[in-house]
């Protein structure tokens, strides 16, 4: 049985046109850990594993992870870091909102021609609700 994690790599190998081969070959990856992945028979796999498949697929590690809208994995991450958002001062949270838009940017996705991202749009919603308490 596949796993979301399997589901979302296997779509991005699609659009890339890629094998299996391809994805170990170029994250440095084993072939064995990439079909275990793609097999949903290892579905935690490490930190170190997620990045190089990320940065071999040319995509942010959060693509691999987390489904895009409203899923509870989003919601979950976004309810972490809004708790943990609260705990900091105000001029910590000043920095985190600085840094949080210069990764934005850097990756594209503040604005393109169409406007902003709808991730950025929410991640901007979230921040601004909780300066508010």
């Amino acid at each position: 049985m596949t796993s979301p994690l399997a589901d979302r790599i296997r779509r991005l190998l699609q659009r890339r046109g890629w094998q299996q081969s391809d994805l170990a070959r170029e994250s440095r990856v084993s072939e064995a850990t990439i079909s275990r992945l793609l097999a949903g028979e290892q579905r935690n796999p490490t930190a170190g594993t997620l990045s190089a498949i990320a940065k071999a697929l040319q995509v942010p590690v959060d693509e691999i992870l987390l489904d895009e809208g409203n899923s509870p994995a989003a919601d979950s991450l976004e309810a972490a870091l809004v708790d943990l958002y609260r705990l900091l001062p105000s001029e910590e949270r000043a920095k985190i909102l600085d840094y949080a838009e210069a990764i934005a940017l850097r990756r594209q996705l503040v604005a393109n021609s169409k406007g902003e991202s709808k991730r950025m749009v929410r991640v901007k919603q979230m921040l601004s609700m909780s300066q508010l308490t």
